[in-house]
């Protein structure tokens, strides 16, 4: 874990991140929504270090390219950061 461990434990997202990934297993979308949940009032690129930390401890997780109009719901993510102003 990086420096900034502490200060996600104690946000209490951390540790709901990775309860819910040995709960219900690593789906990614499912682990983003609970992320998300779990901290809504967080800045998005509190959010962003998050999922890159659990991404390197996960490592078996597969990316893949989804086109705009197959996946509306990362499309509204996407708009609700840019409508905010937040730099990723």
């Amino acid at each position: 874990m990086s420096g900034e461990s502490g200060f996600l434990v104690s946000t209490g997202v951390w540790e709901n991140a990775q309860l819910f990934i040995l709960n219900y297993g690593t789906n990614s979308l499912e682990v983003l929504e609970a992320i998300h949940e779990s901290n809504s009032k967080s800045s998005c690129s509190v959010l962003m270090r998050i999922i890159h930390q659990l991404l390197d401890i996960v490592r078996n997780w597969i990316l893949e390219q989804i086109l705009r109009e197959d996946n509306k719901k990362a499309d509204q993510m996407a708009k609700i950061i840019f409508d905010r102003g937040e730099e990723l």
